[in-house]
């Protein structure tokens, strides 16, 4: 199990700095990514069930590109793995465990994005 934080403290800093530049920026983006990202999920899950492999590229760079943007240091590798499994492995303990690792991941990063909303 990984010990390293859900969210990159220097990420978040550099959020805080950008909320005070244009105020409500930071909670905009978090809220964006809090309410989109379990839609994202349910694309991939749903694109993996229907060996829809373009389904599960879009969905999983989104949730890729949401990460990196807010720091999200667990689920910027977990979607990429995701983002890059050949539809032929769909289904392969290895690809399983990449999707509950994304599930995780996507779990807990929505409950960092929430914890820090409520300390603004």
């Amino acid at each position: 199990m990984s010990t390293d934080p859900v969210i990159d403290p220097k990420a978040l800093e550099l959020l805080r700095s950008l909320d005070q530049d244009r105020p409500g920026a930071m909670i905009e983006l978090v809220r964006l990514f809090i309410a989109d990202a379990p839609v994202q999920m349910q694309r991939v899950e749903e694109g993996y069930r229907d060996r829809d492999g373009e389904q599960v590229r879009q969905a999983a760079h989104f949730l890729r590109s949401g990460a990196l943007a807010l720091g999200l240091t667990g689920m910027i590798e977990t979607s990429q793995v995701i983002e890059h499994l050949d539809v032929a492995r769909y289904g392969e303990p290895t690809s399983e465990a990449a999707l509950a690792a994304l599930r995780v991941e996507s779990r807990n990063a929505v409950v960092a994005l929430l914890s820090v909303v409520d300390s603004l």
